[in-house]
This record gives structure tokens, C-alpha cells and sequence, in this order.
């Protein structure tokens, strides 16, 4: 079948992506393992207008407040620990527009420090 962590057959129809690496223009993979073995997040940049989608990096809001708990669904809880404080202070310390999956609608918005830890400030959504 192949080494371990290689991709199946597969592999001469994609092109594989080092984490911290570009995807396409204005793409970036930045690497957040821990949730899973490779998980990462993505910037997405336009000009000065940023976006990181953070996956799993914090699940539900509870992981802004706490983010030294692991969850159960974390393949590396050390590791998740980790990222999740790393990524949590990038985008809190460049106060970039954040996604994360599993976050109150609409799920984007801001991550801001807040008594030793962090908070969720969603964005404005109007219809």
C-alpha cells in the first residue's frame, strides 16, 4: 500500500501541500496540529483584508475560555493545548477575522484577550 502517512493510490493526482505553505495566491496553510494529525488552519488574504478559518483549533466558545482543556476528540491534547494558545494569541494580537466551525452563528468574528484568557466578539449580521 505504501509508507505510513502516505497517501493510497491517490497520490499523482493531487499535489500535496507542506503545512505553513500556499495553497494559491492569497491562500495560506498555517499548521495547528493537535485536534488531528495534520490539522491546520488557512489565512485567506486579500490585500490588508485577512481571514483565518481555525478549523478545530477551538471548539465552541468554551475553547476561547478555557484553552487549557483538551477535548476528548483531540488526537494530541498536549499538542492541541499548545497550537490553540498560539493561534489564539496571533489573531488576538493582529486582531484578524476569525471562523471557526463550531461557533454560535454566524461563526465569524473576533478573538479578544479577556482575563487571562480569551473571548468571542462576533461579527455585526444583518439580513
Amino acid at each position: 500500500m505504501g509508507r505510513k502517512n502516505e497517501p493510497p493510490p491517490i497520490k499523482g493526482k493531487v499535489q500535496l501541500v507542506k503545512a505553513d505553505g500556499e495553497v494559491v495566491h492569497g491562500v495560506h496553510l498555517i499548521a495547528a496540529p493537535g485536534h488531528s494529525y495534520a490539522h491546520s488552519a488557512v489565512l485567506f488574504a486579500s490585500g490588508s483584508d485577512q481571514l483565518v478559518h481555525m478549523g478545530d483549533v477551538a471548539n465552541l466558545v468554551t475553547g476561547l475560555q478555557y484553552p487549557d482543556w483538551s477535548i476528548i476528540f483531540d488526537y494530541d491534547s498536549a499538542q492541541a493545548i499548545k497550537t490553540r494558545k498560539s493561534v489564539l494569541d496571533r489573531v488576538a494580537t493582529d486582531r484578524t477575522l476569525v471562523m471557526g466551525y463550531h461557533f454560535p452563528f454566524p461563526a465569524v468574528g473576533h478573538v479578544e484577550r479577556f482575563k487571562g484568557a480569551y473571548r468571542w466578539n462576533p461579527a455585526d449580521w444583518t439580513w
